[in-house]
């Protein structure tokens, strides 16, 4: 019988990081994620409707094993299935955390509670049992957001009553109905990107945003982050917290996801994840400190040793995503295009051409791909991969959503003709 491990969800890196150990991983994911193709899906997939249901979950499991395979471990970075792959994990007897420990990073009603426990500074915040009810009392402004939401989705900045029926109105109809309303946080906000192992910190990269979550699901800016200099007194500052949230937590070996506001003089939690950060996390952490996180967690998760010597680099490094189009896109930029663009160290084109989208953007994930430069200082990292990113963005075409239009151009005798 053969030992493979289990990856659920398509994950670009965790497959890289299978194929430089040498490893065939079986996938579980969902027929949409397959026929996106990006990346392609290996031979030895299951489909099922919907992973993180767990009876779908095992159902794959069971199909598997009877297939000859002997799973050595789940793995995921998709935030919705974390619960879902640590329960597998239980219940096939593998290396891995307790499902109800990996709950609590999926609540964000819960963690701040915990780590307000300990003393670590974090918003105020409330239950909204039904978000067609009223809001909970808490001074205005507040953030609204799903209670075991991701990718800042269904999230928006309520500053009336007003405000809040809008906001309510403008739901889909099956959008969950437990939300959160937390006070609104004061600062820049940074991203803590770590591995935890033998119950500690032994790595941890630190990483500000420049266009925040929230400011990209309500203005329409891209998502860019730039790296920090880990000598900086905001980064020994982020790093403590994280320190101090980690254990009140009680978070179990593997990687995690690390977000933090500073005012500059003060730290403040604000949610923390199980997974690499989405986004070119793994990219911008490879770049500046030479430590790949994918290959961390399935070390960990295969129970083998966990050999982490950061390189740390002087460039400063930045990345950010392509923005959505609005309509049907018909050409998009080449990759190796974006890469000869100066200080590009890596880019990516998400999207086949064909795709439709809407010009509103509804969450961090939805982009045409992401960008990853480098450069002696933030100025200059921040110059370049934003020149990149305006590079990419005239590539693309897109046809408007709305009844069709025939383009027509005017021939040699002045009589126009369609295209």
């Amino acid at each position: 019988m053969k030992s493979r491990p289990l990856l659920i969800g398509l994950d670009r890196h965790l497959l890289a990081a299978c194929a430089r150990r040498g490893l065939e991983p079986v996938v579980m994911c969902t027929h949409g994620t397959r026929d996106f193709g990006f990346p392609e899906a290996p031979t030895d997939t299951y489909l099922v409707d919907s992973p993180i249901k767990l009876e779908q979950a095992l159902g794959a499991v069971e199909q598997i094993c009877a297939s000859g395979v002997r799973i050595s471990a789940v793995l995921t970075t998709s935030e919705d299935a974390v619960v879902t792959a640590a329960t597998l994990n239980l219940l096939l007897g593998l290396n891995g955390p307790n499902p109800s420990d990996v709950a609590k990073f999926r609540d964000k009603l819960v963690q701040k509670h915990l780590v307000r426990g300990v003393g670590v500074p974090a918003a105020d915040i409330a239950a909204i049992h039904d978000v067609r009810d009223g809001l909970p009392d808490l001074q205005m402004p507040v953030v609204v957001k799903p209670r075991f939401g991701a990718g800042t989705s269904l999230t928006a900045l309520v500053t009336s009553i007003d405000d809040f029926e809008q906001f309510k109105a403008a739901l889909p109809g099956n959008a969950p109905r437990s939300f959160v309303a937390e006070s609104v946080a004061v600062g820049d906000e940074y991203i803590l990107d770590g591995v935890i192992h033998q119950g500690r910190i032994v790595f941890a990269s630190v990483a500000r945003y420049v266009s925040a979550p929230l400011d990209v699901v309500t203005t329409g800016n891209p998502c860019c982050i730039v790296s920090a200099e880990e000598h900086t007194a905001v980064a020994q500052r982020i790093r403590a917290l994280g320190e101090v949230a980690i254990a009140a937590l009680g978070a179990p070996d593997g990687v995690f996801h690390l977000e933090a506001f500073d005012d500059g003089k003060r730290a403040q939690f604000s949610e923390c994840a199980l997974r690499r950060g989405g986004g070119m996390q793994q990219e911008l952490v490879l770049a500046k400190h030479g430590v790949d996180l994918a290959d961390a967690a399935l070390a960990i998760a295969l129970g083998e040793p966990l050999d982490i010597v950061p390189r740390p680099s002087g460039d400063v490094i930045a990345s950010i995503a392509i923005p959505k189009a609005d309509g049907t896109i018909l050409a998009l930029p080449d990759a190796e295009d974006i890469m000869r663009q100066t200080g590009v160290i890596d880019a990516v084109v998400e999207l086949p051409v064909g795709t439709q989208m809407r010009a509103r953007q509804a969450s961090t994930v939805e982009r045409l791909g992401q960008i990853l430069a480098q450069g002696d200082t933030e100025e200059q990292a921040l110059s370049r991969v934003r020149e990149a990113q305006r590079f990419a963005s005239d590539q693309v075409v897109a046809v408007p959503a709305g009844p069709l239009r025939v383009l027509r151009r005017r021939g040699p005798d002045g009589v126009r003709r369609a295209d």
